[in-house]
């Protein structure tokens, strides 16, 4: 539900830097000032039904703690394809959204002990580290878009059971099996001490 949506955003993301050059280094609202405000208002509706895909898988597999979560969020993303780049509201909603959906997939990732929790708690220093180096907010803007967009379609192929994100004790034995192979040990021992000299 997301795979084509995403395929396009990516795909308009591209011809809109292709063609205006200059817009690399602008925050992505910034798409809908200039002349091509229509393209940016597709890569905005895109943005939106990657987000509505994702809250219809979460209704499906009948999670609705999470799809109301995430409805919050498309609710904010709405709010800010709809305001002025310039506008304050339009600057404080935006960086709620961004936050918001981070930490949703920080609360995900530890609630499921998955060892990606540290690759996801890693990524703000690698985006700060950019911030560093390029010195421009519309850069560093679009890679954290870039990878909520990526978290997002690996979130929902593991709502879908398509991948899942591995967990210390995967290689472990579970405790109850762990429990049923002591007491089969311990049974066969207790049947062989039983058995006498004359025992066949």
């Amino acid at each position: 539900m997301v795979i084509v949506p995403t395929v396009l955003f990516l795909l308009m993301f591209v011809v809109i830097h292709l063609l205006d050059p200059t817009f690399i280094g602008k925050p992505l609202s910034m798409s809908r000032d200039g002349g091509y405000a229509t393209l940016g208002y597709v890569i905005f509706g895109l943005l939106a039904c990657i987000g509505a895909g994702q809250c219809g898988m979460y209704w499906i597999a009948r999670r609705f703690i999470e799809f109301a979560v995430l409805l919050l969020a498309v609710g904010l993303l709405v709010f800010v394809a709809v305001t002025p780049s310039q506008n304050g509201d339009h600057t404080c909603a935006s960086l709620l959204l961004l936050g918001f959906i981070y930490l949703f997939y920080a609360v995900r990732l530890y609630l499921s002990s998955s060892i990606w929790f540290f690759a996801h708690l890693l990524a703000p220093i690698l985006i700060v580290a950019l911030a560093a180096v390029k010195q421009n907010y519309g850069i560093v803007q679009k890679a954290v878009i870039l990878y909520s967009v990526l978290t997002i379609n690996l979130d929902c192929w593991c709502v879908l059971g398509t991948v899942w994100f591995p967990r210390p004790q995967d290689g472990e034995v579970p405790d109850k099996r762990k429990k049923r192979l002591r007491y089969k040990l311990k049974r066969k021992r207790v049947q062989g001490s039983g058995r006498g000299p004359g025992s066949a």
